[in-house]
């Protein structure tokens, strides 16, 4: 007979990588079987191990991170994310109870997996630039604050332009605003608004590495009712994060009821 501990065969199809970046989410895959053959009753959990080489494994920061195997395979997906820098020792547990978070330990012990280790850095700082906004279904590049679009737009008070902008993202998940407002390029080369801000909420995925590019789903409507007057038009596209500085977009000149910049 096998003991307690050794009822649940825990195989990991998908380990932690041996290094990884801070606030990322990792994901540990693999299967639990009951005597290697069915699969386990639905409860399995990451046992996460903070480790700092001056104190006592007795007082280590440990937390638990649960799963939940399919029935018949016993296949699991468990998300590791880990909040500060540092080294990390982490084994799934399996148990047939199921337990309330947070817990102090896994009790009783029917399976353990080989433990993985991950040493967790700082990563790059967040980047992100607006690549282009189109704009009434004509694209501009947005590289420089100071270049002429050469965009002409014959525009009313009656009218509105509908404004996509691209983007560029590397870093963590976060949830932003961007906003954008109509008005013209003053003497001193500054924006000067004419409308109010016109917003649009969206989350930027996680990507720690690779440059994420997107643009909105559907454009934001302006309304050019207060632009009376201009001859020279221009928008302003700024994100918003919280915490964070805005980034503003270079300032392309959209011109409506006259000719653009």
């Amino acid at each position: 007979m096998p003991e307690l501990g050794e009822i649940v065969a825990i195989e990991i199809t998908q380990p932690l990588p041996s290094t990884g970046v801070v606030d990322t989410t990792y994901k540990i895959e693999g299967t639990a079987k009951a005597f290697d053959e069915i699969g386990a009753l639905p409860w399995v959990y990451a046992q996460v191990r903070f480790k700092e080489w001056w104190k006592p494994e007795i007082v280590e920061e440990v937390s638990y991170k649960r799963g939940f195997p399919m029935p018949i395979t016993g296949e699991f997906s468990i998300d590791f994310k880990p909040g500060k820098e540092g080294d990390y020792q982490v084994t799934v547990l399996a148990t047939p109870a199921p337990l309330s978070l947070p817990v102090v330990g896994v009790f009783p012990l029917t399976g353990k997996s080989d433990m993985m280790e991950i040493a967790i850095g700082e990563g790059p700082p967040a980047a992100f630039r607006f690549s282009k906004v189109t704009i009434d279904g004509n694209e501009v590049l947005l590289t420089d604050h100071d270049v002429d679009s050469g965009l002409l737009l014959e525009k009313t008070t009656a009218d509105y332009l509908d404004i996509t902008p691209a983007f560029e993202w590397t870093g963590p998940a976060k949830t932003v605003t961007i906003s954008i407002k109509v008005g013209y390029r003053d003497w001193l080369g500054g924006f000067s608004p004419k409308t109010g801000a016109y917003t649009r909420s969206i989350t930027l995925p996680e990507s720690p590495d690779t440059p994420y590019s997107g643009e909105l789903e559907t454009p934001i409507r302006i309304p050019l009712t207060a632009c009376g007057g201009l001859t020279d038009g221009a928008i302003e596209v700024v994100l918003k994060i919280a915490g964070e500085p805005d980034y503003i977009s270079p300032k392309g000149n959209s011109g409506h009821q006259g000719t653009p910049r």
